[in-house]
């Protein structure tokens, strides 16, 4: 419209719905509705949103996120959310999101954020973090905070060669995660991969009192062929 400010290139406001049932019955299971009266695209590229959705679940069975159990049942609850994502054409570019409202009989408060460096075409490097606090949830109405960080390096000779590493810490299950990949397309279409995989996890044994590191890694070697006729 003409009249929006130059700075504003598009108002584009709009609802999202998704809803799922069970296969079994196909008696309802999940869904939202999310309205969004405000969202906008700058010229610099960049967005700025607000929304806020409307859920509805039916557990069939309980369900424990980090540890915290949730009776089966019907549950309606509503969620704010504002967010901000970035020109990442740019060298530097910053994405982040904030939530609060309601989540099934208690209430969460969420916070992401993504912040990418990519000084030349061939280097990219992205540090995402996540903040998520729930408050009188569950059976006992109880309180959490976890945290979820994570970096990515990517590295390109060529948009034929890649070496890309991934390592991601949470704070839930203590758990720190590296997943290191090198690809080649050696013809079009046609890969060579070169896969790590680091899983260490401290647990706690209450049998013993005593906390276990647990290490998991992984080697994977695949090639792939493709020809056209």
């Amino acid at each position: 419209p003409k009249w929006l400010p130059k700075f504003i290139r598009q108002y584009s406001p709009g609802i999202t719905t998704y809803l799922y049932n069970y296969l079994d019955d196909l008696s309802f299971r999940e869904g939202f509705v999310s309205y969004e009266p405000f969202s906008v695209e700058l010229q610099n590229g960049s967005e700025l949103s607000y929304s806020i959705s409307t859920n509805w679940q039916s557990l069939r069975e309980t369900f424990s996120p980090v540890g915290i159990d949730i009776l089966p049942g019907d549950y309606e609850y509503t969620s704010h959310r504002f967010s901000y994502f970035g020109d990442f054409s740019k060298k530097f570019a910053l994405s982040a999101a904030y939530r609060f409202g309601g989540y099934f009989n208690g209430k969460l408060n969420n916070l992401s954020s993504s912040l990418r460096f990519a000084p030349i075409p061939h280097i990219q490097l992205t540090v995402d973090y996540e903040f998520n606090q729930l408050s009188d949830l569950g059976v006992e109405r109880r309180k959490a905070e976890t945290q979820l960080i994570g970096t990515e390096l990517r590295l390109a000779l060529n948009p034929r060669v890649q070496l890309i590493s991934f390592l991601q810490y949470n704070t839930a299950s203590d758990r720190t995660t590296l997943n290191s990949r090198f690809v080649w397309e050696y013809r079009p279409l046609s890969y060579v991969y070169l896969v790590f995989n680091d899983n260490r996890q401290d647990v706690f044994d209450s049998a013993t009192g005593l906390t276990n590191s647990l290490r998991d890694q992984q080697g994977i070697f695949k090639v792939t062929f493709l020809k056209q006729f």
